[in-house]
């Protein structure tokens, strides 16, 4: 990494404890102290955090009805995922309303178009890779199942309570082991980075998912059936996933004696932040506490030798400028949206990691390239900011800007996206024919609309290819003239009827869009950085 990229980029690298001499009291002019005195004022209403945790309450009650009653699959596992989708939809509305009225300074929890789209697409594509590849395959069922089968210790009762809280316990503690060595381990990282690639943090970022998660994290699963029954497990296991999804929140700050035991957005902003790698719990924090891994969101806050902070500001997260003091995303920023979405954002660091020990030996490279990740000696050190630089530029973010039209084109393809994969998930019987069309109906519309932000010069050229294809295939499928083609659905059920006509008719009004006015889909990028105030 050269020495520019360090000073830009990656600033206020964490450090082990040390001794820092003081340092001379700065001179303050009066517009940055005015900026920070503004900062200091603002801060989240109790309300806010009252209406993020009711919501999150409420839509957890229900998703545990519906996926009870009405999404059971066939080997009888309530899809409480699946059910939980609309909720995590209304979560996202609920903390947009209250980031309006708030006015919170913190650029952080703003939504952005782009960034925003990539996370949800993240989370789409991980659901229909899961549908296409994990669950045919039996990645996770298949391993769990035999080890039950064939070596557990007992059989721990379905309608025990004991179980019940056990099993909580039991999916949590394996899953911050799990969550730890993803952050320490560097092949295992180049999946779960992904999560971490947003510059901003809201609900949104909570469903920047990976696909090759599923490839590794079973392994961790097997002590769990030696005593519990794989259909248990699976169960609470998408419990633990479902949880962790309102932690990822700037609208809720502290909240008092419960963050001794569980898992809250404070820990949780930590976890994100680029220059540690601590709190892995996913419901609990205990372990953390126990093993070493926990840092408080005050301590990243406060800087020592920062002549004017709020300590109030500073027990909330907050610095002085009111931004958020942690520094979301991961070490290279990314240079396009359709890069979460292809997710092979962090692979990229071990090939980097490689090349860099050209001289070494070959044990050498293989453990510095597959094996040390950014968490490996991070995770149980104890960390802090260095001292306060005032020419810092802590956070670089990139932006799309698109004219209205390109906005309103843009959301509803991604919102047609998003029903084509529900309604094939849930409505339609799933066959091989369905699920390869989901498959290349997502990935090429994400790739699409990725290209559409990026604002690349062929992006319309491709979008207008894409709409040419959806619009051909639902016109011969109508007419039935493609009974045995691949990418087609099949005209005899009354869901996959109207799909494919509401298919057909949407992209031949696009592809019109697409030829008539052109610049209704051209973007513009900017990198953004965010400087702390100046004479400081």
């Amino acid at each position: 990494i050269n020495a520019e990229y360090m000073g830009t980029c990656l600033p206020g690298l964490m450090s082990l404890k040390a001794a820092v001499p003081p340092q001379p009291q700065q001179h303050i002019s009066s517009e940055s102290a005015d900026r920070r005195k503004s900062a200091n004022g603002t801060t989240v209403p109790v309300w806010a955090s009252v209406a993020i945790l009711g919501t999150a309450i409420f839509s957890g009650a229900l998703t545990w009805h519906i996926g009870k009653t009405y999404l059971k699959g066939a080997n009888g596992v309530p899809g409480y995922i699946t059910a939980a989708v609309p909720f995590f939809l209304l979560m996202m509305i609920v903390e947009r309303t209250i980031l309006a009225i708030i006015k919170l300074p913190s650029a952080a929890a703003r939504y952005d178009l782009g960034d925003s789209w990539s996370s949800i697409c993240a989370g789409i594509t991980q659901q229909v890779i899961e549908a296409m590849l994990k669950k045919p395959l039996g990645l996770s069922v298949v391993p769990y199942t035999y080890v039950w089968a064939n070596f557990r210790i007992c059989d721990c009762s379905v309608e025990s309570w004991t179980t019940f809280f056990s099993l909580v316990v039991v999916v949590d503690f394996f899953y911050y082991w799990y969550h730890r060595k993803a952050h320490e381990i560097a092949w295992l990282w180049a999946g779960h980075g992904v999560h971490h690639s947003s510059e901003h943090y809201n609900l949104t970022t909570a469903l920047r998912q990976s696909w090759w998660q599923a490839l590794s994290s079973w392994i961790f699963t097997l002590p769990a059936a030696l005593f519990f029954n794989p259909l248990l497990y699976m169960s609470f296991a998408q419990w633990n996933t479902i949880y962790q999804f309102w932690v990822h929140t700037c609208c809720v700050r502290r909240l008092g004696p419960f963050e001794w035991l569980l898992v809250t957005p404070s820990h949780h902003r930590v976890h994100h932040d680029r220059r540690v790698h601590k709190n892995f719990g996913g419901i609990f924090i205990v372990w953390d506490r126990l093993w070493g891994t926990f840092l408080d969101e005050t301590a990243l806050a406060v800087h020592p030798h920062d002549p004017i902070v709020d300590p109030s500001r500073a027990a909330l997260g907050f610095d002085a400028t009111g931004e958020e003091a942690m520094v979301f995303g991961v070490r290279y920023p990314l240079t396009t949206w359709t890069e979460v979405v292809v997710q092979h954002t962090l692979w990229r660091d071990i090939v980097l990691a490689w090349q860099s020990r050209a001289d070494c030996s070959l044990v050498t490279r293989l453990f510095h390239s597959l094996w040390v990740g950014p968490g490996y000696y991070a995770a149980s050190m104890h960390r802090e900011l260095p001292a306060y630089k005032p020419d810092a530029i802590p956070r670089l973010r990139r932006r799309a800007h698109l004219s209205f039209g390109a906005s309103a084109y843009i959301v509803l393809h991604f919102i047609a996206t998003i029903l084509v994969s529900l309604v094939v998930s849930v409505l339609v019987s799933k066959g091989p024919r369905q699920l390869l069309f989901m498959f290349v109906y997502v990935i090429t519309s994400m790739l699409a609309q990725g290209a559409l932000l990026d604002g690349g010069s062929g992006a319309v050229v491709i979008e207008a290819a894409r709409c040419v294809v959806v619009t051909v295939l639902a016109s011969l499928s109508v007419l039935g003239l493609t009974p045995s083609f691949g990418l087609a659905l099949l005209v005899g059920d009354l869901w996959e009827w109207r799909l494919v006509c509401g298919l057909g008719v949407m992209h031949a009004l696009s592809l019109l869009c697409c030829l008539a006015a052109p610049a209704t889909v051209r973007v513009t990028t900017e990198i953004v950085t965010t400087e702390k105030p100046k004479n400081m």
